[in-house]
């Protein structure tokens, strides 16, 4: 019986270049092994498809500092300046975040050369910035007319699934340039209540739902 390798760790196996890591299919057992096999799954039978499309170059890019600015700023209708500021100061994305982000500086930091790839931090840095763009976005969109999230009511006290999932649409075609898939939206759907069975505000499930969209694997490596 075979298994397929979730496609994260393909990434960060791809991405890390380790000897270790395993192939896109790998057996459970060795071949003559028919411990645990269900019925009529014998040698010759067709495995069955895998759930999601493997490259057949296995090669991703890290999405570095300039591009996710870039795709955000485009994404949200934000300005540069509206893109998360340390205490109103200094740009996350060019000084304060700018190394776990793929960026360097030869000149002030005498860093020559970016890093190779994500770090430890680089998530956080990322969640940071994105939820900064988003809290924005819906901030503006609040106190005048709406340019991002038109399918929501930003001042209800809650959100119906039909508004979800076409505010999650609305997000993904922004972040990702496609359409979400029946089970994304199931799973979407999740940031409706708190997770007691109480209904969070529009606002706050704007924010959530923003976040979620654009730090999803496809935001960061392309």
């Amino acid at each position: 019986m075979l298994r397929s390798v979730p496609r994260l760790l393909v990434t960060v196996c791809v991405l890390a270049a380790s000897a270790g890591c395993p192939d896109p299919v790998v057996a459970d057992g060795a071949e003559g092994e028919g411990e645990g096999e269900g019925e009529g799954e014998g040698e010759g039978e067709p495995l069955p498809p895998p759930p999601f499309a493997i490259s057949t170059k296995a090669e991703v890019a890290w999405k570095r500092h300039r591009a996710v600015e870039s795709d955000l700023l485009a994404a949200l209708a934000l300005e540069k300046g509206e893109l998360c500021n340390e205490l109103g100061l200094y740009s996350c994305v060019d000084f304060v975040h700018q190394v776990p982000l793929g960026g360097n500086d030869p000149f002030v930091k005498s860093q020559y050369e970016p890093l190779a790839r994500p770090t430890v931090t680089t998530p956080i840095a990322l969640e940071r910035v994105v939820l900064s763009g988003c809290v924005a976005r819906v901030d503006k969109d609040i106190s005048g007319p709406a340019e991002v999230f038109s399918t929501l009511e930003l001042s209800a006290s809650s959100v119906t699934d039909v508004e979800a999932d076409a505010t999650a649409q609305l997000l993904a075609r922004r972040l990702l340039a496609r359409e979400l898939t029946d089970a994304e939206l199931v799973i979407l759907r999740d940031l409706t209540d708190d997770g007691d069975g109480n209904a969070v505000s529009a606002r706050d499930f704007a924010i959530t739902t923003c976040l979620a969209i654009g730090t999803m694997v496809e935001t960061v490596f392309y």
